[in-house]
C-alpha cells in the first residue's frame, strides 16, 4: 500500500513537530543533572552511552507521533525500547533515534540531533527528518522527493577538488586507520580534512552540505554495532538523489528493514563523489584479502 501526498505531507508535519520538540527537550535540559548510564552489549562506548534526555526525548516524540500509529496502522521502531517487530508487519513504520550521537551531546560538541524516518515494509525511507538543537538547522525530504533546509529548498553545493573524511570518533585508534589514509594518498587524493565530533546522522549531513569531495565510511566488523536501522533511517531517505550516494561497504543498497537492526556486517558508505565511492569500495576489497 502506497501513501497518499495527503497523509505524506500530514506525517511529515507530525515528524517535523516531534524532532522540534524532542530537540527543545535535549537543548534545554539542566546538563548539571545529566546522568550517563551504559548499554553494556556494546564494546565502544560510543555505542554504550544513554542518558536520561535520550528518554525523555523519545517519550516527547511518541507523544506526538503515536496517534499517527494508531490512526495509519504504522509500526515503530526506536533506539530506547525493544524491538517489537511491528516494523516487519506494517506498510510503513517510523524509525526514530531520539537523540543521535549521544556521546557529542555529553561533550559539549556539535554532532548531536533528532532523527525520524518513515520506512516502508520493503527497507526503504521514504520520509527523512533530522534536526540539529544546537544550530536550530531542519533537514527533510518533501512528497516529491525534493530536499529541504530550514523550510526551504536545498541545493547540493558545486564541489572543489579538496578531500573531506567524516569517521566515527573512535576510528581514528583503528588498527587501519594509517593504511586507509595512506591507500587514497597512494591515489593522488589531497590531504583530507578529518572531521571526527559527530553522531551517524550529523556526520551525514556533513557529507550532504560539504563543498569539497567528501565521505563518511564505516568499514565491517565483527563485534555487535556498526549503527543501527536508526542511526541510518533518515540520512538515506535525505541522500536518495542524485550527485549523494549510500550504500554498504559493497555498494548495495541498504536494507532498513532487515531482521538485525546493526549494520557491523554491512559496513556503511556516505559520500557526494561517485569516484570516491568506487574507491573506498576497493579499499574494502583489498582490507579483506
Amino acid at each position: 500500500m502506497g501513501l497518499s501526498e495527503k497523509t505524506y505531507n500530514l506525517l511529515l508535519q507530525k515528524g517535523i513537530e516531534a524532532a522540534i520538540e524532542a530537540g527543545k527537550l535535549i537543548l534545554n535540559f539542566d546538563r548539571k543533572a545529566l546522568k550517563v548510564e551504559k548499554k553494556d552489549e556494546f564494546q565502544s562506548y560510543a555505542t554504550q552511552v544513554v542518558t536520561e534526555v535520550d528518554f525523555q526525548s523519545q517519550e516527547k516524540i511518541l507523544e506526538i507521533l503515536t496517534p499517527t500509529i494508531l490512526k495509519y496502522d504504522l509500526g515503530l521502531l526506536t533506539e530506547e525500547s525493544q524491538d517489537n517487530e511491528s516494523r516487519l508487519k506494517k506498510d510503513f513504520f517510523w524509525c526514530i533515534d531520539p537523540m543521535d550521537g549521544t556521546l557529542s551531546y555529553i561533550e559539549g560538541n556539535d554532532g548531536f540531533s533528532v532523527s525520524i524516518a518513515l520506512v516502508n515494509k520493503a527497507g526503504k525511507s521514504i520520509m527523512g527528518i533530522i534536526y540539529n538543537p544546537k544550530t536550530d538547522n531542519l533537514y527533510y525530504n518533501s512528497y516529491d522527493n525534493k530536499l529541504y533546509k530550514n523550510n526551504k529548498p536545498f541545493q547540493i553545493p558545486i564541489r572543489d577538488h579538496e578531500l573531506t573524511f567524516v569517521f566515527d570518533k573512535g576510528f581514528l585508534k583503528h588498527k587501519n586507520f594509517d593504511t586507509v589514509l595512506g591507500y587514497f594518498e597512494k591515489l593522488n587524493y589531497p590531504k583530507p580534512t578529518i572531521v571526527a565530533h559527530g553522531g551517524a546522522c550529523m556526520n551525514a549531513i556533513w557529507v550532504l552540505e560539504s563543498k569539497s569531495r567528501a565521505a563518511y565510511f564505516k568499514l565491517p566488523k565483527k563485534t555487535k554495532g556498526g549503527g543501527s536501522l536508526w542511526d541510518f533511517a533518515a540520512s538515506s531517505a535525505l541522500f536518495n538523489r542524485k550527485k549523494l550516494f549510500v550504500s554498504d561497504i559493497k555498494g548495495m543498497r541498504l536494507n532498513m528493514n532487515k531482521t538485525s537492526s546493526y549494520f557491523n556486517q554491512e559496513g556503511i558508505i556516505y559520500t557526494n563523489d561517485p569516484t570516491l565511492m568506487n574507491d573506498i569500495i576497493l579499499l574494502h576489497e583489498i582490507l579483506s584479502h
